[in-house]
């Protein structure tokens, strides 16, 4: 469904994955002990915003009824689509790609941050947001998501 949303114009499926990132957002948020965490959704990269017309995690978003932090987190260089990369390559692919600009990482020093993605496929897109906030100052809690690939090979079983 993530895929027909994303690549296949399915715009018609935004409720029901928007409903999917509310309830995976709530859960993140539930066991904080900071009531209004600052939530920051991982940016797509230009050229898939320019593709697609949209950002579809910042779409599901608002259709969520959630309005996350808008550029604390951006990409500071380009990256190759990631599609046929392994983990090892996603990782090299993503490292040091994104940042929070100078003049808002005031908004995130000592905020407690959940991350926004659709799709959790190998964790180095959320590893790199972490990163990147973290870096800035934030404390990264948790990441709400709408779904994870099933991992395959060495350290398969996500608990690990």
């Amino acid at each position: 469904m993530v895929v027909a949303y994303k690549d296949r114009d399915a715009v018609g499926l935004t409720p029901v994955l928007a409903a999917a990132l509310r309830r995976s957002l709530d859960a993140a948020s539930a066991a904080l002990s900071d009531a209004a965490p600052l939530v920051v959704a991982v940016p797509s990269t230009r050229s898939s915003r320019w593709r697609r017309g949209y950002d579809p995690v910042l779409r599901l978003a608002q259709a969520a009824g959630c309005r996350p932090a808008r550029g604390v987190l951006v990409h500071v260089r380009g990256v190759r689509d990631s599609a046929t990369l392994s983990a090892g390559e996603r990782a090299r692919n993503l490292a040091g790609a994104l940042a929070v600009p100078s003049a808002r990482a005031g908004q995130v020093r000592g905020r407690t941050i959940v991350l926004l993605d659709d799709v959790v496929t190998t964790g180095a897109t959320l590893a790199e947001a972490a990163r990147a906030l973290r870096a800035a100052g934030a404390t990264v809690s948790s990441a709400a998501v709408i779904a994870a690939t099933r991992r395959r090979g060495p350290g398969a079983d996500w608990s690990e």
